[in-house]
């Protein structure tokens, strides 16, 4: 096999100017070379180039208007290497494209959009196909991941893409925005081969069986169990999102707007109290107050959204006097009827998400208090959260409880709500640059 790692990268960059009135790309040579670390025998690397082409020169006058940039991508094989990851980045230095809020809206004078996406981009690869996409607004300078690609080459082959910049239209006032600057430069760099669904499950999945799974084990072990999990008291699932920290549940199939696909399943670390249903109601569809809330006002603070996908949540009845696995079977009778951004834990994901050779999963959940399980279990966290499954014998709903347990209750208390979310199937990971295994607290994986 070919090796992967020694590349020479020659780099021509991209730099855009975009205002309200006036906006242009123009391309000029940044750094040429064969980098540092080539000394010998160039005949065996891999040589990557890339070119933003010529000037393009479009006013951006008014919402609507977009501007389009094609890129290439060149990959040349050596001998001994023929496979590049590389990723195109937007450098932001200066963007004053800012979203309407409290401050800038007028329910008089100035009835803009609050919080939409007013500067946006999409990149498309050479079929067309969408392969990054997000909002620039209010973004005021740094580093924007467009796309992370992962090329195996035979030959010479030429990758080309297009950059698609849009002042969007609110079809509402937007003088908040005139005279606005967006400065920055596009970029191509070399980086670590990121984490899909399926290569999370490919380089992560257990090779024994969930019962003789150690507490080692399962540092870096996803679990085949309904879904391939993340188990055990501290498995290395951090995921920086949203600025936050956010933690991996695990890769599952879920329908889609656009049908089956196969996602990685996230959860909030931090928490905040919400009432389940101010009105008692146990019917998440109705909708609860805390649907609601999650898929409206939670989700207009979040900031890369559109790597958010639309699913169908399992919604079905059930009770914790039943083992995690009958559980599991009771939630996927019933799914949303339509498709929601963000919802919340299942119960069978708390109760899976503990070490199974310490807390068999013949155990019901109502018995979690028990040495072994609540204290090998990562989603516990002694506080009472929600769940997002409805007890099967009463109008109550599950929570997970300060001992571990999971009762039901009554939807109205404020327990703490942990927003849950599926990613994108074109959204991928990458390993950050801190200390420690990729994955741990102290160096979670990137969401590109």
């Amino acid at each position: 096999m070919k090796n992967k790692n020694l590349l020479i990268l020659v780099a021509i960059l991209l730099v855009l100017t975009i205002g309200t009135t006036f906006a242009y790309f123009l391309v000029q040579t940044n750094a040429t070379g064969t980098g540092g670390s080539v000394t010998s025998n160039t005949a065996k690397t891999l040589k990557i180039t890339y070119d933003a082409k010529d000037r393009v020169t479009k006013p951006l006058a008014k919402p609507g208007d977009k501007l389009t940039k094609d890129i290439s991508v060149t990959i040349e094989p050596g001998t001994d290497f023929n496979e590049a990851t590389y990723g195109i980045y937007l450098n932001i230095t200066k963007n004053t494209f800012k979203k309407c809020n409290e401050e800038t809206y007028n329910d008089q004078n100035n009835i803009c959009a609050q919080n939409a996406q007013e500067l946006t981009y999409i990149l498309k690869d050479q079929n067309g196909k969408e392969i990054g996409k997000g909002d620039l607004t209010g973004k005021e300078s740094g580093k924007v991941t467009l796309a992370i690609e992962t090329k195996t080459v035979d030959k010479t082959t030429t990758y080309t893409y297009t950059l698609e910049i849009e002042y969007k239209e609110t079809n509402q006032d937007q003088n908040h925005n005139a005279n606005a600057e967006f400065n920055g430069d596009v970029d191509v760099q070399l980086t670590e081969k990121p984490l899909t669904a399926a290569t999370l499950i490919a380089n992560h999945v257990c090779t024994v069986s969930s019962d003789v799974i150690t507490e080692e084990d399962a540092q870096n072990c996803l679990v085949d169990e309904n879904g391939y999990r993340f188990e055990g008291p501290d498995p290395n699932n951090y995921v920086r999102f949203n600025n936050e920290q956010w933690r991996i549940i695990g890769v599952f199939n879920v329908e889609t707007e656009d049908g089956p696909e196969q996602l990685i399943k996230i959860i909030r670390t931090k928490s905040e109290a919400k009432a389940w249903d101010e009105t008692y109601s146990k019917d998440w569809e109705r909708p609860a107050t805390l649907n609601n809330y999650l898929n409206n006002t939670y989700l207009n603070t979040i900031s890369e959204i559109d790597k958010i996908a639309s699913v169908k949540w399992n919604i079905g009845p059930s009770t914790s006097y039943k083992s995690t696995e009958t559980v599991y079977t009771d939630e996927t009778r019933i799914k949303t009827t339509n498709n929601y951004k963000v919802g919340l834990m299942s119960l069978s994901d708390y109760g899976y998400a503990t070490l199974n050779n310490t807390c068999y999963r013949t155990k019901t959940i109502d018995n979690y208090n028990n040495t072994g399980c609540s204290d090998k279990d990562w989603i516990y966290d002694s506080n009472e959260t929600w769940t997002l499954t409805p007890n099967e014998g009463s109008s109550n709903v599950h929570y997970v409880n300060k001992g571990g347990q999971a009762p039901y209750n009554i939807a109205n208390p404020g327990f703490n709500t942990r927003p849950t979310v599926y990613l994108k199937s074109y959204v991928s990971l990458t390993v950050g640059s801190g200390l420690g295994d990729p994955g741990s607290s102290t160096n979670p994986y990137i969401v590109n």
